[in-house]
């Protein structure tokens, strides 16, 4: 799974996702976290086997199905997770 987006990254088997949230009106400011799992890439027939799955399309355009398996940390910095993802 290849994916370099502004607000998701996938390196290593971990998935990193931004989060925003709205913390003040005027002016419009944003508190960005992030949140880094490690993901598990399924094919069709291991569906089943997982409550939950997710399905993207990653940035090569190949269709993507993954489950989560484990949240390493959560409202961590963009430099925390660059650590993480081993950058």
């Amino acid at each position: 799974m290849q994916i370099d987006r502004p607000n998701m990254l996938c390196r290593n088997g971990l998935l990193a996702e931004q989060q925003r949230e709205r913390v003040n009106t005027t002016p419009v400011r944003y508190k960005v976290t992030w949140t880094v799992r490690r993901v598990l890439v399924l094919d069709e027939a291991q569906v089943g086997l997982y409550e939950r799955h997710n399905v993207i399309t990653d940035d090569a355009g190949n269709r993507v199905i993954y489950t989560c398996i484990s949240e390493i940390g959560s409202g961590l910095t963009k430099h925390q997770v660059n650590g993480l993802l081993g950058q």
